[in-house]
């Protein structure tokens, strides 16, 4: 369990994410840099195993980086052996499993990066989702209250919303950042990601504040912590 401030987080798994700006004119601004990492599949890619499931999209498999001539190879991973190495849609059981993916189907790593999630404890206990005997990915990750790996760098924390076993949509998918700005003196630090835990919280309670009115249309939201790994074991990512 991560501590960060002295809150207590639990893993939420890792995953592969290209950095990328979206080119939404609101994030054309001086606060957002020009790379972004986010969990929120609208601004940044994230690998997800429906992509080889039928009908799948293998478009978007190789708009990631799957090379062609790995393309079949990755479906057949997809429909027959991911459960070794990853919950269903994006989540990694481990960094290393991460590392594994990366070098079987040769991607290039260029923008690439693992990313671990951490949930803070308060919210688990308060405004998480609803554990059942059917839950799978990230939230049976949750319920398993398990130590982040220790090799990653924090790089920030994000405020983006929960559902369908999958992160949605992030604060900056309602271009809030200038509000944050204005508001709190907020500014999203060199990965577009929110810099404390603090700022995260307070984020995040203005947003809750405003119910499901124009802030944000997409609830629950929820704050996370976010690491990045090593792509491979011996350089840094």
């Amino acid at each position: 369990m991560e501590s960060q401030s002295s809150e207590i987080f639990y893993s939420g798994g890792y995953f592969l994410i290209r950095a990328n700006h979206p080119g939404w004119e609101p994030l054309e601004s001086e606060l957002i840099p020009p790379q972004l990492i986010s969990l929120s599949d609208c601004i940044c890619p994230k690998l997800n195993v429906g992509w080889g499931w039928i009908p799948g999209n293998p478009q978007r498999a190789l708009e990631f980086g799957i090379p062609q001539i790995k393309l079949e190879a990755f479906t057949n991973w997809c429909r027959t052996e991911y459960t070794q190495s990853m919950d269903m849609w994006s989540m990694f059981y481990t960094p290393d499993d991460a590392r594994a993916f990366i070098k079987r189907f040769d991607l290039d790593r260029e923008t690439l990066h693992i990313i671990g999630t951490a949930l803070p404890q308060a919210i688990e206990q308060t405004d998480w989702q609803a554990i059942n005997d059917d839950a799978y990915g990230i939230e049976k990750r949750i319920e398993q209250h398990l130590s982040v790996e220790p090799d990653g760098a924090l790089i920030g924390f994000e405020v983006v919303s929960f559902g369908y076993g999958n992160y949605e949509h992030s604060w900056l998918c309602h271009h809030l950042h200038e509000d944050a700005h204005q508001l709190f003196g907020i500014r999203p630090n060199d990965y577009g990601l929110l810099p404390t835990f603090e700022a995260a919280m307070t984020l995040l309670k203005w947003i809750q504040a405003d119910g499901d009115g124009g802030r944000a249309h997409h609830p629950p939201y929820d704050v996370w912590a976010l690491r990045t790994y090593p792509l491979n074991t011996n350089s840094p990512s």
